[in-house]
């Protein structure tokens, strides 16, 4: 009672003191109202602290949007020094821009506007001010309804753990005089009839604190909730559980983060409304860095979500999820392609979130399914977004006769591990263990690839273990906000690049953290999906050796053909037949060993069938595996893949001519195109297309959606043109395709790999 008296007293006296990483002036405005922003950065995440110049990225949540994360009327162009949303430096980390709400977002009269939705940047955008925990940061907009209205500054998280006694900040502002009532775990600690409201309360005696605050004017009454955790010293304990979700006899689970150097863990879970609690307050085994707990009543029929909470402000998802839920892309998933995708709990956690499933067995059928000898494989690489309108799993399996009829023995699939965002290749990757949802459920890729299998087809996976892009939980980890970058103390990636044709963040290969994330990864693919292989992007990056350019970072590197052993060692110790397939492009004599070993690479001949098609001299000699002085047949040598030019659209744009005979004429370019093809799969050794090149594909790879050509549409989705099939000289390429991949297979001629072939200038031979 003591301190509640004092307490009033103190209110009584007290003006606003805002604690916001974002406050508006006027604190309620309306739609129209004319208001200054201004930005804190030395709140939320610190990104920008001593950013001279920094840039609002802004946008709004109206009655409109369509989940409470969907950004509407977005204003400033990212990466430019865009005037309109230019903040100017007010000294200390502040940050102003004044506007007119309705005028600036540019928001029709009869759309509601909701809240306004903030992220800041320098000028690029190399680096982002969010709120503490990563989120874009939301502050509500009043209607002029005349209700009751509320702004709490702190606390600012609903999740809050701190050591010993606290002080405990109370900071809001009312749009009306109410009555303010304040409990700390049911208990009334404060009483008062304020329209603002700056005080403080001492938390104390370890476990959780529940702390509402009620405000009441007798017409409305607003309350808000937040959870502090008096933590004791860490639980210091052994564990022989590996990283990752676990079950356990008796229906109990074990969850398990490997993260050195960490002060607290705690487990955010579905069933605890992802609150941080006393029970889930994670142990620590200090010889393996593994942070660990157990709970009870979560068996394999169970489905929740779950995150880790590290030392109060990084959410993640754990690195080993099956499958992620995110507030962000999840939306835009039909539900025709995964019907059962959960609701993001937008009110009550933010970022990433574990999203397990019930434990189905699913009923493999194709037992007998034997693997091509690698040496003759036939392998059609695809990318499902442009393979198929509806880009779903389930709708592959309608094309594998086509597949089958065409010849193939492998499909290739561009990765399909979690990337950011969904119209991607995915090699921007963010979550290496799980399953991308856009194409579709685990349920779908098995039965796929089962599929597949039964006609004979090997599934092929591309890994992308290069590097990791910033959602990676990796990442997030042990990141520099200031570099936006990982920190030194990473132990899975470096803090710049170590070779010059890196994208997002770079792996460390020799640490023995990234070689066990890596087998983990690679491991639960084969395991749980029966993938036959998987082609390594990029894996000449896989080296510690600093490199300015490409001779150099191609350079016989002893410790990456040791590391790439490693990882084939590993899979081949679970199925000594899996292929694995290196898109390296490092010196010859490193390829050729690491052919010796077992593995094959990828021989890029775009250039040298480009010009053979087109009608210009040309040397074909690369394409076998004797120009590389291999003694096995390990070149995969294609004229196409996902990252050249299309051979087709070289012949109608660039193609020769003699007399009345025009490569650019259409009948005349599908003819080249058949001839580069028999010049192609008539040499011994595996080989692979890229999708639809059978029916001569000939839209550019820089293809814009409104037809331009442009490089910055490299990665735009192109026209899915099944109707190929209709006419009659695309359909004979196709023909010509499947009589000669099918002679390939009747013939053990292509199992040698000496050839007698005259493949250079312009007529050649075989």
């Amino acid at each position: 009672m003591h301190k509640y008296l004092v307490l009033t007293y103190l209110l009584t006296f007290t003006t606003l003191i805002i604690h916001a990483q974002v406050s508006i002036d006027p604190v309620f405005p309306t739609a129209d109202s004319d208001i200054v922003i201004s930005y804190d950065a030395s709140m939320g995440n610190g990104a920008l602290v001593g950013t001279q110049q920094v840039y609002m990225h802004t946008g709004l949540i109206t009655d409109k949007s369509s989940h409470p994360n969907d950004w509407r009327y977005v204003q400033g162009t990212w990466g430019t020094s865009d005037p309109k949303v230019r903040m100017t430096n007010q000294g200390n980390n502040m940050h102003q821009i004044a506007l007119n709400i309705r005028s600036f977002y540019g928001v029709p009269t009869d759309e509601k506007i909701e809240k306004l939705a903030f992220v800041f940047r320098n000028v690029d955008g190399t680096i982002v001010g969010r709120a503490e925990d990563g989120s874009d940061i939301f502050v509500p907009i009043a209607d002029s309804d005349g209700e009751l209205k509320m702004i709490v500054y702190s606390p600012q998280s609903r999740n809050n753990i701190i050591d010993d006694f606290f002080l405990l900040s109370i900071s809001l502002a009312l749009s009306d005089t109410a009555n303010v009532r304040v409990f700390d775990n049911g208990t009334l600690i404060l009483n008062t009839l304020t329209n603002n409201l700056d005080t403080t309360y001492t938390l104390s005696g370890l476990g959780n604190h529940d702390i509402k605050i009620v405000a009441d004017n007798g017409d409305t009454s607003l309350e808000r909730s937040y959870r502090y955790v008096i933590t004791p010293p860490v639980r210091i304990q052994s564990t022989d559980l590996e990283p990752g979700l676990s079950y356990l006899p008796d229906d109990r689970a074990g969850f398990v983060l490997f993260a050195p150097n960490k002060e607290n863990v705690f487990l955010l879970t579905s069933h605890n409304d992802f609150l941080v609690d006393e029970k889930t307050h994670m142990n620590l085994d200090t010889l393996q860095s593994l942070w660990w707990v157990i709970l009870d009543s979560i068996g394999q029929d169970s489905s929740f979500l779950y995150q880790y909470l590290v030392d109060g402000k990084i959410k993640i998802a754990d690195p080993y999820s099956e499958l992620i839920l995110d507030p962000w892309n999840d939306k835009n998933i039909p539900i025709e392609v995964f019907d059962s995708i959960p609701s993001y709990p937008d009110a009550r956690t933010s970022g990433e979130i574990t999203w397990v499933r019930p434990k189905e067995d699913f009923q493999w059928t194709a037992v007998n399914y034997q693997r091509e000898k690698k040496e003759n494989l036939i392998i059609y690489e695809l990318w499902v977004h442009d393979f198929l309108e509806s880009h779903s799993y389930r709708d592959m399996i309608d094309r594998l006769d086509y597949l089958a009829e065409l010849g193939i023995n492998t499909i290739e699939l561009m990765p399909i591990s979690e990337f950011e965002a969904n119209e991607s290749w995915g090699y921007n990757p963010s979550y290496h263990y799980a399953l991308d949802k856009y194409y579709g459920s685990p349920e779908d890729l098995k039965f796929l690839i089962d599929q597949a299998h039964i006609r004979g087809i090997g599934i092929v996976v591309d890994v992308v273990f290069n590097h990791a892009f910033s959602r990676n939980p990796l990442a997030r980890l042990y990141w520099d906000d200031n570099n936006f970058r990982p920190s030194p103390d990473n132990p899975w990636l470096n803090v710049t690049p170590r070779h010059p044709f890196n994208v997002g963040y770079d792996f460390d290969h020799e640490s023995e953290a990234t070689k066990y994330y890596v087998i983990r990864c690679l491991s639960h693919w084969v395991n749980e999906f029966k993938i036959d292989g998987f082609r390594f992007d990029l894996s000449k990056g896989f080296t510690q050796k600093f490199s300015t350019n490409n001779s150099q970072m191609a350079k016989y590197d002893q410790s990456r053909i040791n590391i790439l052993n490693h990882y084939a060692q590993a899979l081949w110790d679970i199925d000594p037949d899996i292929y694995i397939i290196l898109e390296h492009f490092a010196d010859n004599n490193e390829e050729k060993e690491l052919v010796r070993r077992g593995m094959m690479v990828w021989g890029n001949m775009n250039y040298a069938y480009a010009e053979a098609s087109m009608g210009y001299n040309s040397n074909l000699w690369g394409m076998t595996s004797q120009s590389r002085g291999f003694d096995q047949l390990g070149l995969i040598g294609y004229m196409e893949s996902h990252d050249e030019e299309r051979n087709m659209y070289k012949n109608i744009t660039w193609g020769n001519s003699s007399g009345s005979y025009n490569v650019k004429e259409l009948d005349i370019a599908l003819q080249r195109s058949e001839l580069a093809m028999v010049f192609m799969y008539m040499i011994p050794g595996p080989k692979m297309m890229w999708q639809f090149g059978e029916l001569g594909y000939d839209y550019s790879i820089n293809r814009c959606p409104n037809g331009s050509i442009s490089e910055n549409c490299r990665l735009a989705p192109k026209p899915i043109r099944w109707d190929y099939l209709q006419d009659p000289n695309r359909k004979a390429l196709y023909d010509a395709y499947s009589f000669i991949l099918k002679l390939r297979k009747k013939s053990t001629l292509f199992d040698n790999a000496h050839l007698e072939a005259s493949l250079q200038g312009f007529q050649k031979w075989i």
